[in-house]
């Protein structure tokens, strides 16, 4: 395997990493604090195209922020949101702190969850309609810890691995729980589905890797 490039702006660690599926080409890269690159791999010899600083998270300059998540539109190719462990996003009046890890709708390119690591008394998954940010489209809680990972389908099934290594999922639009979740399935480090719309993989610190299928609105290992 031969090194094509080297991105010499961000001398590590590289805490966020996304491709666009729309542009091969373009990948976006987030380092320690509110800086993000958008590199443009075709021009090997120029990787970093564009970088931003995302100041208006709200984080207090005496914070060490970090970013826990980034990601491109599923649709519009040159949308691209981030989440920071420290900052604060606000929507409407509703402030969410500790956010970690975030997920574009393939269904509305305007539909975007959210998740909180510490969710405390508010709601672990919040989904957001961006063009009416005064109220969430819809927000639920499982009554588990916070939520590290959220992989979306196109069936508009929303998946959450939970902290304690509990996994939920949400259908979205119907607004309703998918059943069959055990605590003992334990995905506490990431889960995301699969090419299948029925299949799904999780992350644990305890079992590795676990494939699980879902067949008539219930979930099996």
């Amino acid at each position: 395997m031969e090194l094509v490039a080297k991105c010499k702006i961000f001398q590590g660690p590289v805490l966020g990493l996304s491709s666009n599926d729309l542009h091969p080409y373009w990948i976006a890269t987030a380092a320690p604090g509110e800086s993000i690159c958008v590199h443009d791999i075709s021009y090997p010899t120029e990787l970093c195209k564009l970088t931003c600083e995302l100041n208006d998270f709200g984080s207090v300059k005496e914070e060490k922020v970090q970013m826990t998540s980034l990601k491109w539109n599923k649709i519009y190719p040159t949308a691209l949101a981030a989440t920071s462990s420290k900052g604060t996003t606000t929507f409407g009046n509703t402030k969410v702190k500790s956010l970690s890890d975030l997920e574009f709708s393939w269904n509305n390119p305007m539909h975007l969850a959210v998740s909180t690591a510490n969710n405390g008394t508010s709601a672990a998954v919040t989904v957001w309609d961006m063009r009416f940010s005064r109220t969430p489209y819809h927000e639920y809680s499982t009554g588990t810890s916070g939520v590290n990972c959220l992989s979306w389908n196109r069936s508009g099934q929303l998946l959450a691995s939970h902290t304690d290594g509990t996994i939920s999922c949400c259908d979205v639009y119907s607004k309703e729980m998918i059943q069959g979740l055990t605590r003992a399935w334990h995905g506490d480090l990431g889960v995301t589905w699969t090419h299948s719309e029925n299949a799904f993989a999780t992350l644990s610190s305890k079992y590795g890797v676990r494939l699980h299928e879902m067949s008539d609105q219930r979930i099996y290992p």
